[in-house]
């Protein structure tokens, strides 16, 4: 019977890891998507500046000052679009250059919450087929091993503890 429900538990955790490469793969898709549409509300900003004469910065600091809020508004929205923009093109670069996990980690730790909310509800699961999707069976198979050999030491070391207590009674 332990043998089984290790079995089980190792195979569900490593099905549930190997989607992790697919749902950061479709998430890197909406990644692209998005700061495309970023840059181009960017540069028509930039160009809208321009076109009046100003740099983008005197633009915004202009909005930022006025007294309409509707143009305050408007460069507070400037200003999330271009922040919103830097994290995902840092993001993007280190999606670039980690290896499974290191990418795996970015997500977990530094994602976009539009986007993987996004990414959730699209999502499709995907037979792992790649080293990327074989690495994170195995790793998600071996969280799974541990936690139920953690398991089984704590529930053997709390049945000792009672006897040991037990005996002293």
């Amino acid at each position: 019977m332990p043998r089984i429900v290790t079995l089980i538990v190792a195979l569900i955790f490593g099905g549930l890891f190997s989607q992790g490469p697919e749902f950061q793969q479709q998430y890197r898709q909406r990644l692209g998507g998005a700061l495309d549409e970023l840059s181009r509300e960017i540069a028509r900003f930039d160009a809208d500046a321009r076109a009046v004469g100003i740099t983008p910065e005197a633009a915004l600091t202009r909005l930022e000052g006025n007294l309409d809020e509707l143009a305050r508004r408007r460069a507070d929205a400037e200003i999330d679009a271009l922040a919103r923009r830097d994290r995902l093109v840092r993001q993007s670069a280190l999606f670039e250059t980690e290896g499974v996990i290191g990418r795996l980690t970015t997500l977990a730790t530094d994602y976009d919450p539009q986007l993987a909310l996004g990414t959730w509800r699209a999502f499709r699961p995907a037979v792992p087929t790649t080293l990327d999707g074989a690495a994170a069976t195995m790793f998600g198979a071996g969280i799974g091993l541990f936690l139920v050999i953690l398991a089984t030491l704590t529930s053997r070391g709390l049945r000792h503890l009672r006897r040991h207590r037990a005996f002293k009674a």
